[in-house]
């Protein structure tokens, strides 16, 4: 989980990066939880054959400490949690997929400053719309 942030709860955080407008360009995000849900909006699909980037703006908190991402997808394809930075990834046995590809990086490392978290991920299968892909 992405915890620790004092970034309030918003069901409408922005996200960008060349796949945004496959989730609407939002994501919710719930503080208490330090988790990101974006969902697969109507006639959209993340490709199984692309990598997608994303990023969201956070607060850092204070004081600073370092958290590691996971990423899980839910819905018609379910697909196991791992935390990011990890680049081959095993499915546990209720998944069926992994993440090909689950990468994170940040902007900034001060306290209290605006820290744009890129999230890079690939799903081995493909997500279609009403899918889920939770970062926390």
């Amino acid at each position: 989980t992405v915890t620790g942030s004092p970034t309030a709860s918003n069901t409408a955080l922005p996200v960008s990066g060349a796949q945004a407008s496959i989730f609407g360009s939002t994501g919710a995000w719930d503080s208490g939880a330090g988790k990101l849900t974006l969902t697969v909006a109507a006639l959209q699909t993340v490709s199984a054959s692309v990598t997608s980037v994303i990023s969201f703006v956070l607060l850092n908190p204070t004081p600073g400490a370092a958290v590691t991402p996971s990423i899980s997808a839910s819905g018609t394809q379910i697909i196991a949690s791992a935390a990011s930075s990890t680049p081959v990834l095993g499915a546990a046995s209720a998944a069926s997929g992994t993440w090909l590809v689950s990468t994170s990086a940040q902007s900034d490392d001060q306290q209290r400053r605006a820290n744009a978290i890129t999230l890079t991920f690939r799903p081995q299968t493909a997500l279609v719309a009403g899918d889920l892909i939770t970062v926390g």
